[in-house]
């Protein structure tokens, strides 16, 4: 008896953690269509994690799977920047 339940036991464990692997990945997607909000463009971008070069924590930068560079936060998320190239003194009138 106390075999089947050890058995029983483990198997539910094994169920939970094979069920809770499935769920995380399909969670933000199915948030996003409860809610009614479809991700930004900036969400939708998947960086190939061989390709990113820096170190973790700071900004990098990483070749998404659509083959375009992308600048990462620290968060590992796809970012835009946006600067200023070049001051210029006298601009002509």
């Amino acid at each position: 008896m106390v075999y089947l339940q050890k058995k029983y036991q483990l198997m539910t464990t094994f169920v939970v953690a094979l069920l809770t692997a499935i769920a995380i990945p399909l969670l933000p997607p199915l948030v996003n269509l409860v809610i009614g909000r479809s991700p930004t463009p900036l969400e939708r971008v998947r960086i190939d994690a061989i390709t990113v070069v820096g170190k973790e924590g700071f900004f990098r930068v990483g070749k998404s799977t659509q083959g375009r560079w992308w600048f990462i936060d620290f968060e590992a998320k796809a970012l835009l920047l946006s600067g200023i190239l070049r001051l210029m003194k006298n601009l002509p009138s």
